[in-house]
C-alpha cells in the first residue's frame, strides 16, 4: 500500500526532512523546496500507477511519458519484481516485423488464458511512423484486437531463430500473404519519450501526414489509461534532486562517506545552471558523481555539461 500525504501536512514534512536530516552543504531556497514538493507529487503518480500495474488493481493498457531518463523504467520494473509479477519487455527501436513477431513468439510459447503483460519500453519509433502507430491502434482496440502483418519481402524469415519461424507457421494466415497474431491476451505498458496528444491538441493541428500520425497518437492515448509527467527544468530538478536523495541513486558513484554533502555540492551546482544544461537527469547526476570520485571539479562538468560554458 502506497501512503498518500497531501496538502499543508506533505509540505511541512518535507520541509523539515529536507532542512534536517539530509543536512545538506547549502541553504535551500523556499522555490527549491517548492520544486521538489511538485516533483514528490508527480513521483508519487508515477509509482501508485506502478503498483496499479504491479497488483491488477487495472487491467487497463497503460501508457507513461516524461522526459528522458528520469526512472520510470526503473519505477515500474522495481513494482513488478516487488510483487513477482511476470512481465515481457522489449526495448530500443523496432520494426512492424519485429515486433509482429515478438508477439507471435511469445503467445507460441505461453499457450493458454493467462494474461500476458508487455513492457515495451522506449520504443519511440513506434510512434514517429503513420503505419506502426496505426497498427499499435488496432492491436490496443478490444473489438479487434489482432495484428496481421503481410510478407513483403520473399525469405525474410530467414533471419528469425527456429523458434520464431514456428511461432510465425503458428499464426499463418494459410496463404502467402502473411500472418496474424491475436492479442487479446496481452496488457500493455508503455513507457515512452513521446507526449500522446489529447483530442484538444488536434484542433490545433493542420491537415497532412502529420495530422495523420496525430490522429493515430490520440487514438491510442484515448485506449490507454495515460500518465503524463510534464516538467519545467526547476521541476526536473526536483526530481532528480529527490531521487538521489531519497533512493541514495548514486551512492555507488560516490560512496558511503561525505554522501549528503557531495550529493548537496551536485545538485546546487545543477539548479545555478539548470537553465544551460544539455541534459538533466538522474544519469546526469550519476556522471557527475563519477567525475567528484575520479578527482574532478566544476570546470570538468562546465566542459561536459553546459550547451554554452561562456555564458555561465
Amino acid at each position: 500500500m502506497t501512503l498518500k500525504v497531501k496538502g499543508w501536512l506533505l509540505k511541512q514534512l518535507l520541509t523539515c526532512w529536507f532542512s534536517g536530516v539530509i543536512n545538506l552543504c547549502y541553504s535551500m531556497t523556499q522555490k527549491q523546496i517548492d520544486a521538489r514538493l511538485t516533483a514528490q507529487r508527480k513521483r508519487e503518480s508515477l509509482l501508485n500507477l506502478a503498483e496499479e500495474i504491479s497488483t491488477g488493481a487495472s487491467k487497463r493498457h497503460v501508457y507513461v511519458y516524461s522526459p528522458a531518463g528520469l526512472g520510470k523504467t526503473h519505477a515500474v520494473l522495481t513494482a513488478l519484481e516487488t510483487h513477482r509479477v511476470p512481465y515481457k519487455y522489449i526495448t530500443g527501436s523496432v520494426t512492424i516485423a519485429f515486433f509482429a513477431v515478438e508477439l507471435a513468439t511469445m503467445l507460441y510459447e505461453n499457450p493458454g488464458e493467462d494474461e500476458i503483460l508487455l513492457v515495451v519500453d522506449d520504443c519511440d519509433s513506434m510512434f514517429l511512423d503513420v503505419q506502426f502507430a496505426n497498427i499499435i491502434k488496432g492491436v490496443l482496440e478490444k473489438s479487434k484486437s489482432t495484428l496481421q502483418y503481410n510478407k513483403y519481402a520473399k525469405g525474410w524469415t530467414n533471419t528469425l531463430s527456429e523458434t520464431q519461424k514456428q511461432a510465425v507457421q503458428a499464426f499463418s494466415t494459410g496463404s502467402s500473404v502473411g500472418f496474424s497474431v491475436p492479442t487479446s491476451r496481452f496488457r500493455f505498458c508503455f513507457l515512452s519519450n513521446i507526449k500522446l496528444p489529447t483530442r484538444a491538441d488536434l484542433h490545433k493541428r493542420g491537415a497532412g501526414r502529420a495530422y495523420e500520425l496525430e490522429l493515430h497518437r490520440s487514438a491510442i492515448r484515448s485506449r490507454c489509461k495515460t500518465l503524463d509527467l510534464d516538467m519545467s527544468g526547476d521541476v526536473t530538478w526536483g526530481w532528480v534532486s529527490n531521487v538521489v536523495m531519497d533512493s541514495k541513486a548514486i551512492i555507488d558513484e560516490l560512496g558511503e562517506e561525505d554522501y549528503a554533502s557531495k550529493t548537496g555540492r551536485i545538485l546546487q551546482w545543477m539548479w545555478t545552471n539548470r537553465g544551460q544544461m544539455k541534459e538533466l537527469s538522474i544519469r546526469t547526476a550519476q556522471k557527475m558523481a563519477e567525475s567528484i570520485s575520479n578527482g574532478g571539479d566544476s570546470d570538468d562538468w562546465e566542459d561536459e555539461f553546459l550547451e554554452n560554458r561562456n555564458a555561465a
